[in-house]
């Protein structure tokens, strides 16, 4: 399908709004496009909404078709603050960058875990789970767990990305670093659910420093939880009315 097509698919049609945004990460195209007829929403609301009435009140109309043009247009003016609070929502959140992919290697990599970080940094994930296995066996350390966890989210298992993610940041709560880089791989794929929570839970664990939220508002912003996203960075900007977790 081509990039206009899917995106008056995006723009238009009903669907959860999960399956929306799974579709705007795939097609960034299609998700551009989209955005621009989305810009035009309001407008042709507002036109179809006075041609409604107009011909509801025309002489000669019949009084079936009249009641159903008045009824009409009061669905569509509905509709106006909607679409008025999305485009300032969206316009609010349009300096945020794209979220994006956590890197393996980091400031906690050490001599024992750097191989792993390596072979995750170039997508030998094979490697990476061959390396990873003696390290986990044993007594885990925190950065082992992060690295099994970005390990997981990579290949879509977040249900175990998740669980890795958060086992590092019990046994350090200071490693709130696994639980923000698991729920960014995690927002990337798709898995938004599970990575909102886990960036919740980083940030909270971060004491809400401004690069968790503006990292937790960029995913809310990539799920398409628009209000979620001008909260967080609402809070991380100092503004009040501040989001809590």
């Amino acid at each position: 399908m081509g990039a206009w097509p899917l995106a008056v698919v995006i723009a238009l049609l009903p669907m959860p709004r999960s399956l929306r945004y799974r579709l705007r990460l795939a097609t960034p195209g299609a998700a551009r496009r989209a955005d621009r007829l989305a810009a035009t929403a309001l407008p042709v609301i507002v036109v179809a909404t006075l041609a409604l009435l107009v011909a509801a009140i025309a002489p000669g109309t019949a009084a079936s078709l009249r009641l159903w043009s008045v009824g009409a247009a009061i669905g569509l003016a509905t509709g106006i603050p909607f679409v008025l609070e999305r485009r300032g929502l969206r316009r609010r959140i349009a300096t945020l960058p794209p979220l994006p992919e956590p890197a393996a290697l980091g400031a906690h990599t050490a001599e024992a875990t750097r191989a792993v970080a390596e072979a995750l940094d170039r997508g030998d994930a094979a490697a990476a789970r061959t390396l990873l296995v003696p390290l986990l066996e044993a007594d885990p350390e925190p950065e082992a767990l992060r690295l099994a966890a970005l390990l997981a989210a990579r290949a879509g298992r977040a249900r175990d990305a998740g669980l890795q993610a958060l086992r590092a940041a019990q046994l350090d709560t200071a490693r709130w670093d696994a639980l923000l880089d698991t729920g960014a791989a995690l927002c990337r794929r798709g898995r938004f659910g599970e990575a909102v929570r886990l960036l919740e839970r980083g940030a909270e664990l971060s004491g809400r420093s401004r690069p968790a939220l503006l990292l937790l508002a960029s995913a809310d912003a990539t799920a398409g939880r628009l209000r979620e996203a001008v909260a967080a960075l609402d809070e991380a900007e100092g503004v009040s009315g501040r989001r809590r977790g």
